[in-house]
């Protein structure tokens, strides 16, 4: 099998690295990057959606949880058929939606 050479001249990289996040308030908020690198099993905290709520929270929708977790409002990987789609923030029983602005479908 031979593999194709690619002319990577020209290309310019803007940033190299992964971001994974930010320090904000005191605390890290993961990037949407981290969640659709990681999988289930790389986190603590996740959440596989049925359909229609992936479809709610591709919307921009925050979700009811019956997610039993004792620490303060933990990240959630919310994940559909166990692929990533974004972060949630768990906060008395539902999950806060914190995907991107400009990646909320209408």
């Amino acid at each position: 099998m031979q593999s194709e050479k690619i002319d990577l001249t020209g290309i310019r990289v803007s940033k190299n690295g992964w971001h994974l996040g930010e320090i904000k308030k005191g605390g890290f908020v993961p990037s949407q990057a981290l969640a659709m690198g990681v999988k289930k099993t790389d986190v603590k905290y996740s959440i596989d959606l049925n359909e229609q709520d992936a479809r709610a929270y591709l919307r921009g929708d925050s979700l009811e949880s019956k997610m039993d977790i004792k620490i303060q409002k933990p990240w959630v990987l919310v994940t559909y058929l166990n692929n990533p789609l974004g972060w949630a923030r768990l906060v008395q029983g539902r999950l806060k939606n914190h995907l991107p602005k400009g990646w909320v479908q209408s």
